[in-house]
């Protein structure tokens, strides 16, 4: 039964599995009060009318671990896990991340059970905003990520703090950085990494995935950064507002114009300019809104030029999802914007915060590789980590 769009305050987006259903997606949030991780597919055939659909859902009661619908999450389906239904690939899922001091994972499976993939107690992701795939090989997903990471002595359980890079990345300005985006490639070929500072000044990284085993051609437990190279920006600079869209060979950013929204995108294997989306109109365009959040809608063509959006109207409340056609620059969808949008209001934990970057690899039946300190006990955790000098 199609259910009326619900309105949720940190949602995520991501494409759906099913490639005989090109214009469906799934949206995944926490409704508020509640300690539930929900899923819906969400029919766009219209987008003045789309047909949402529950899906399934996943509590956790146990407060370390629970979902929260105060933090922001990311979600991402393998662009090669597509399957037709009936005949799923062996590793089709959808990855949901949640951030913050609860910082939980979860897995939707082709069966549609939304499962516990992982609980990271002493791993704290900072923001969606330095979160950004830029690289997917087979059933492996490699995301660069900036975390907090505690451990304790087993014996006084005092506790401990580690900041340090991975191999391949102790040359990236961390505790700098303002946003992450990644324009990741699905083959063996290599992805990149945007990071844009706190003045909004962008460079552009080569990530590249290394094999361990090349017999067997498994595991990939490795991503390295490559030289860097600066963003032409044209003189413009990203708001700390901006939000970051990672996609199959590009990066759309999503960002605040005199009270309105503007998009630009990067495409990095063919220049290192960042280029404004120009709008031609349409009636669809929404304000812009911090907590919005996108995703690309890959066409049965193999197309990305269109961007879907979903956010909430700030003076009623009421969710819409919005469409621009990037080729086109046509906006669909929602109603006509009638609020006014604001400006950031953050606390200042962001610059306490430990900087550490590590590198997640998800995978086969949700398993999760973490370049961190301590090697974990989890199962489907394999992490190691280098000190930065």
């Amino acid at each position: 039964m199609s259910l009326k769009i619900p309105a949720y305050t940190n949602p995520c987006l991501s494409p759906s599995f099913y490639i005989n259903q090109p214009k469906t997606i799934f949206l995944f949030a926490v409704p508020d009060g509640t300690p539930t991780l929900v899923s819906h597919i969400v029919d766009l055939t219209d987008i003045y009318a789309p047909m949402v659909t529950y899906i399934a859902s996943n509590s956790k009661t146990d407060p370390l671990y629970e979902w929260d619908s105060m933090t922001e999450k990311s979600c991402f389906t393998n662009p090669l896990s597509s399957t037709s239904a009936g005949a799923p690939a062996a590793y089709t899922s959808t990855e949901v991340q949640q951030f913050g001091p609860r910082s939980s994972g979860a897995l939707l499976l082709n069966t549609n059970e939304l499962n516990q993939a992982y609980d990271l107690p002493i791993v704290q992701f900072r923001s969606s905003r330095l979160f950004a795939t830029t690289q997917v090989r087979g059933p492996e997903d490699f995301t660069v990520a900036w975390v907090n990471f505690t451990s304790f002595d087993p014996v006084s359980n005092a506790k401990t703090v580690k900041s340090g890079c991975p191999q391949g990345f102790d040359s990236l300005p961390l505790t700098a950085s303002m946003l992450a985006v990644g324009a990741y490639s699905t083959t063996n070929a290599s992805g990149f990494l945007a990071l844009f500072d706190k003045d909004g000044v962008g460079s552009l990284y080569t990530a590249s995935s290394v094999v361990n085993d090349p017999a067997t051609n498994s595991p990939l437990s490795w991503l390295f950064a490559g030289p860097k190279r600066p963003i032409d920006n044209g003189g413009a600079k990203l708001t700390p507002d901006a939000v970051a869209i990672s996609a199959q060979g590009v990066a759309y950013i999503l960002d605040q114009a005199e009270n309105n929204l503007t998009v630009v995108y990067l495409r990095p294997n063919t220049s290192n300019w960042l280029v404004m989306v120009v709008t031609n109109g349409g009636g669809g365009l929404p304000l812009f809104n911090k907590n919005m959040v996108g995703m690309i809608l890959q066409e049965p063509n193999g197309s990305t030029g269109k961007i879907v959006i979903y956010s909430l109207d700030k003076s009623t409340g009421v969710a819409k999802f919005n469409l621009l056609d990037t080729i086109t620059g046509i906006w669909t969808g929602g109603t006509e914007p009638s609020a006014t949008a604001t400006s950031r209001s953050d606390s200042s934990d962001d610059d306490q915060l430990t900087d550490s970057l590590v590198i997640i690899i998800g995978g086969v039946a949700g398993a999760l590789c973490l370049l961190l300190a301590i090697v974990l006990s989890r199962p489907i955790l394999h992490p190691s980590f280098v000190q930065s000098h």
